[in-house]
């Protein structure tokens, strides 16, 4: 459901009878949100609309099933852009962000967090990968949050040490405060690699 004609202050009074049932998850996730909204809003002098558009598509993000293991990080993003005012991103830019992240399903942000955390926490080997995985991390290369060295995502063999995250994939991963993301998620999206956790001092 589409919650674009919804005054947003009235969303978390409303929202009960338009989405039936609201999952507690949701509840946990959007409910404090929107009232960090409605916080934020009543401190600017000068309220840009353009920060009701990005709330609205996190709204529609959260209530989304298929988003559900997403919701916490996209909550996340909101709080540390546009309802921050010292956020040196403007609400387009979140607007892009927003508009990638429904694109990645959830194996690639935890793609993202674990090639962050390569050698810092975890050691992913070169390996063969699946099909489905290789074409994964390309379409994060087509995003621009990931660079791949010498063709590497050509090789049979993957080489983790020929990709990196770009300075907006890094950006995204803190941003959306993507280290929260469960160990056991991040095992079982590079479990194929036959990756060893480390840990650093």
């Amino acid at each position: 459901m589409n919650f674009d004609l919804v005054p947003i202050e009235e969303l978390q009074e409303i929202l009960p009878a338009l989405y039936k049932p609201v999952k507690e998850g949701v509840r946990r996730f959007l409910f404090p949100l929107l009232e960090d909204y409605k916080k934020f809003k009543n401190e600017q002098e000068n309220h840009d609309p353009q920060t009701d558009d990005c709330i609205r598509e996190a709204i529609n993000m959260i209530v989304n099933e298929s988003e559900f293991r997403k919701a916490n990080y996209i909550a996340n993003l909101v709080r540390n852009t546009v309802l921050r005012s010292d956020s040196e991103l403007s609400n387009s830019d979140v607007l892009v962000f927003l508009s990638d992240i429904k694109q990645m399903s959830w194996r690639q942000l935890c793609l993202l967090e674990g090639f962050r955390q390569h050698r810092s926490k975890i050691e992913i080997n070169a390996h063969r990968i699946s099909d489905l995985l290789r074409k994964e991390i390309q379409r994060m290369v087509d995003l621009d949050y990931i660079h791949v060295r010498q063709n590497g995502l050509q090789y049979e063999i993957v080489d983790p040490e020929n990709i990196n995250l770009s300075s907006i994939g890094h950006q995204l991963c803190n941003l959306m405060e993507l280290s929260q993301i469960p160990d056991s998620d991040i095992h079982n999206t590079f479990i194929q690699w036959g990756y060893k956790r480390v840990y650093s001092e």
